[in-house]
């Protein structure tokens, strides 16, 4: 009697880890579908690498944005998607400097001549 009953425990913990399983395949394609925006494609875009040109032009675009207020190297990267780590070492070489540490902005360079 117990062998028996022993056998059905084993058949059906068998089934239910088997249809566990599938539920949670299921669970990773509806989320893959969510995440990718339902058509498919793949959810993580490949690093892009910039010009220094294209870094440059970037970047005082967002200055020229924020106008007279400047812009953190912080608030540059977020805007123009480019690495922290990329912007933060250009930042002084570019453009002028107001304040310091944290609270560190960054404005046009005047022009010369005018």
């Amino acid at each position: 009697m117990t062998e028996g009953l022993d056998d059905k425990i084993a058949r059906v913990t068998a089934e239910l880890t088997k249809l566990r399983q599938q539920k949670l395949e299921e669970l990773k394609r509806a989320m893959r579908q969510l995440e990718s925006g339902g058509d498919g494609a793949p959810t993580r875009q490949a690093y892009r690498r910039f010009s220094d040109q294209e870094v440059k032009e970037l970047l005082e675009k967002a200055v020229t944005e924020a106008g007279d207020e400047g812009v953190s190297a912080m608030k540059a990267a977020e805007i123009t998607s480019i690495p922290y780590t990329r912007v933060r070492p250009l930042m002084p070489k570019l453009f002028k400097k107001t304040g310091a540490g944290r609270s560190t902005l960054y404005i046009l360079k005047p022009k010369r001549g005018k």
